[in-house]
């Protein structure tokens, strides 16, 4: 019969066995028994039991060698030693070699049974909780394997979406080994650069997942030449799509602009950006848009924040774990002490993340991951500007020209187009930055105020508003409706001239000459005139001619 345990049992009493058998059987064990020494080391050699119990009466010095032999073979045996007689010596050499008990003739029968089962249970205990240590231990080895390749691919992610520019100092600080926080920045075709600041919710690798699509979106959407709001749009359509409802991004999108010559900043749940001019605060851009995938991207807020480049010597933006529960001689810092205790300190990120750690309050896992970022504004302005690429002059001439009609006029990556087939006849990446801001420019200009006939000042209002506007007329289009773009290269100019025509009523060139520099009603056209070497609009046949200079690359 099995039984639950099993006993053997070396006693020279035959009475005394039966008994002892009896007993134990009673409690579900199974027992095999023996009389002589002799033939039990036989029985230990090709069995298992989880209790011994042995009789002392047979020679203390046999049984010592006995209990000897199976405690080396197995440290962890049980066994039980039953003598008539008490010696002090013996029992105390016996439990010094790891004996569990030692019990005096006459044997209570039932507390017998109940120690059996006891010293039983208390060893199996014991194996179960060495067994669960090891898989314990086991599945944290996996675990921690996991991670670090886990986070090599994340690592490999961010490193491959980082544009490294001198001039932009970035710095994280995590309590794990994954951070929740993400630095990355592009480089547009626009001549911009975008930097991007973000901070999922949560902590380690579920903030991680959570900021991947982010990053990942970010790069693709950058180089496709859109600017900040379809920037945003795109983002937070992605983040909706692949990411559960209530995980949010919190997000600082910031686009350096050296050809308008200023700064743009979106803030959407994040620490003020500090505008920094020389250690002075000149001003802080506080967040006022709600974080990414808090809303749906039809209403998602885009109040940006546009700040002229002028007398701006730094930008710092942070994530929000660089100024909570920070204390400073014993006061706990509040946001605004916080931000004027990081603007007396130098201006690199590492500088700042060591000194506002050792201002840290509360226990590691209490506290945020840290990343900031430092921008000197007029050394990245500088790395940014078309740089002198003298090479020799473009040979032979070409000419192309796109007419886009009806519901094709939805194509708003025509300019994108444009700019990769002159690039591909061997004009350099800076000329044609120019000219894709240019081209841009226009054929917005003409789909949204020509064909779509829209008025600019609706646009600057209601932005929303406008968007859904757009996208029901662009569902109306018909093949009436058209856009035409023609380039044409000169090499004995050496020059490149676009006429962009549509369908719309056109615009006055009064009205564009006559607006102050700061409103925002014509400044596209503004910035047209600004980056063309020569700009005029024929209003006769609403067209609006410009022409580019190759000049030293440029």
């Amino acid at each position: 019969m099995n039984r639950q345990y099993t006993a053997l049992v070396l006693e020279e009493s035959r009475t005394t066995r039966r008994l002892i058998s009896g007993a134990l059987e009673s409690v579900d064990i199974d027992v095999y028994s023996e009389g002589s020494i002799e033939e039990i080391y036989r029985v230990i050699e090709s069995n298992y039991f989880d209790i011994y119990i042995f009789d002392a009466d047979l020679k203390y010095d046999l049984l010592f060698e006995l209990t000897s032999y199976l405690l080396d073979i197995n440290l962890d045996s049980v066994v039980i030693v039953v003598s008539e007689e008490y010696n002090a010596k013996e029992v105390k050499r016996f439990f010094k070699k790891g004996i569990s008990d030692f019990i005096i003739k006459p044997i209570d029968y039932d507390i017998f049974t109940n120690k059996v089962i006891s010293l039983i249970k208390n060893v199996k205990n014991k194996s179960d909780l060495v067994k669960a240590n090891s898989n314990y231990a086991r599945l944290m080895d996996e675990k921690s394997q996991e991670e670090i390749l886990a986070f090599y691919v994340y690592d490999h992610i961010l490193s491959t979406q980082l544009t490294n520019i001198d001039s932009v100092d970035g710095a994280h600080y995590s309590h794990g080994r994954f951070c929740g926080d993400i630095l990355v920045s592009a480089l547009s075709p626009t001549g911009s650069l975008y930097i991007i600041l973000a901070d999922a919710t949560g902590h380690g690798m579920a903030a991680a997942l959570t900021i991947y699509p982010l990053v990942s979106t970010f790069n693709a959407v950058v180089s496709k030449g859109l600017n900040m709001a379809a920037i945003i749009n795109e983002i937070s359509e992605k983040h909706i799509q692949l990411i559960p409802g209530n995980r949010f991004v919190a997000a600082i999108l910031i686009e350096v602009r050296p050809t308008q010559n200023d700064i743009r900043i979106w803030n959407a749940g994040m620490p003020d950006v500090l505008i920094m001019e020389g250690k002075e605060v000149r001003r802080r851009v506080k967040s006022s848009n709600m974080a990414i995938g808090v809303l749906p991207t039809d209403i998602l807020d885009k109040n940006i924040e546009v700040v002229p480049m002028l007398g701006v010597t730094h930008l710092m933006a942070m994530s929000d774990g660089v100024i909570e529960n920070k204390e400073n001689d014993g006061h706990v810092m509040d946001f605004s002490e916080a931000y004027s205790y990081i603007a007396t300190l130098p201006y690199e990120s590492e500088t700042i993340i060591s000194h506002m750690k050792m201002l840290d309050r509360g226990k590691n896992e209490e506290l945020d991951d840290m990343t900031v970022c430092v921008i000197d504004v007029c050394e990245l302005k500088n790395e940014l500007e078309f740089s002198i690429d003298k090479r020799p002059p473009l040979y032979g001439d070409f000419k192309t020209q796109f007419s886009l009609l009806g519901d094709s006029i939805r194509n708003e990556s025509l300019p994108m187009r444009i700019t990769d087939f002159i690039e591909f006849q061997g004009l350099v990446k800076p000329f044609c930055q120019r000219v894709f801001t240019v081209v841009s420019e226009l054929y917005s200009n003409s789909v949204e105020h020509g064909v779509l006939g829209f008025d600019a000042k609706n646009k600057i209002s209601d932005y929303a508003s406008f968007i859904e506007q757009k996208e029901e007329k662009l569902a109306s289009l018909n093949r009436d409706d058209r856009v035409e773009i023609s380039f044409e290269w000169s090499e004995m100019n050496q020059a490149l001239t676009v006429e962009v025509f549509d369908t719309g009523e056109g615009y006055k060139m009064l009205d564009l000459s006559s607006s102050s520099d700061d409103s925002l009603n014509g400044r596209g056209l503004k910035l047209c005139q600004k980056l063309s070497d020569q700009f005029s609009y024929d209003e006769k046949n609403n067209t609006t001619k410009v022409m580019f200079k190759y000049r030293e690359g440029l």
